[in-house]
């Protein structure tokens, strides 16, 4: 298993990171993705087994979002 974790944010070089690693589980509070919906690439999600929200409610509206791109969060809290 390996981590990876960024210094700052930034969508673009999350979402490459994800494909460029072959990430399989990430996990993000609703504000990242929230920052990830509007250039959310379904082909950078090709290796995602597990997206987990957590730490707030992720909105109705966010989780269609995702699930539309074929990308189903599960909530957790903590």
């Amino acid at each position: 298993a390996t981590i990876t974790v960024h210094s700052n944010f930034d969508a673009e070089t999350v979402l490459h990171t994800l494909q460029a690693e072959k990430i399989s589980f990430f996990t993000a509070v609703p504000t990242i993705y929230s920052k990830l919906l509007p250039v959310l690439n379904v082909k950078k999600f090709e290796h995602l087994r597990a997206a987990i929200s957590g730490s707030s409610a992720l909105s109705a509206r966010l989780k269609e979002a995702f699930a539309d791109q074929g990308v189903n969060i599960t909530e957790r809290y903590g």
